[in-house]
């Protein structure tokens, strides 16, 4: 099973410990990192990273909840 994190994207410096700590697990086999942010942009590159993942983590650093 693929597992995709949704971290925070950084804007404060709590969401930057947790995007480290985010970073921590990703190992490109099971577990990767899905930029959020880029999703409703429709950054078609990042939607192709999710889409290839059948469940997902939200890790938010502060109240914006980018994850």
């Amino acid at each position: 099973m693929k597992i995709g994190i949704l971290s925070c994207q950084e804007t404060c410096n709590v969401g930057v410990m947790t995007n480290k700590i985010a970073y921590a697990f990703v190992n490109n086999d099971t577990i990767n990192s899905v930029r959020s942010l880029g999703l409703p942009l429709g950054i078609q590159s990042m939607i192709a990273v999710a889409k290839a993942n059948e469940k997902f983590i939200a890790l938010n650093g502060c109240e914006i909840r980018c994850g």
